[in-house]
């Protein structure tokens, strides 16, 4: 979930890089850069929700395990000691 995370922000700070050269471009009436830079920053829009839908996805599989856990605790051998098996007759 780390990297995912790491890579929502990654995505956003080339968004925000990307913005910040889309409006140089606008402004010396570049506007070929402009429309290059704004498809750029469209794919780089659909990878950030790409990626966010796939951390929503962990975390709520993540939350999913954690509450069963919760209501149903692992035994342990301790809890539940193996009975030695007493006089077994083979046919």
């Amino acid at each position: 979930m780390k990297t995912l995370e790491d890579d929502i922000k990654n995505t956003e700070e080339r968004v925000l890089y990307k913005e910040k050269r889309r409006q140089v471009a606008e402004d010396n009436k570049n506007y070929r850069l402009c429309d290059e830079l704004t498809q750029e920053i469209g794919t780089l829009s659909r990878e950030k929700r790409q990626y966010a839908a796939e951390l929503k996805l962990l975390q709520k599989k993540d939350e999913f395990s954690k509450s069963y856990y919760r209501q149903n605790p692992p035994a342990s051998h301790l809890q539940c000691p193996l009975k030695p098996i007493v006089n077994t007759k083979f046919c």
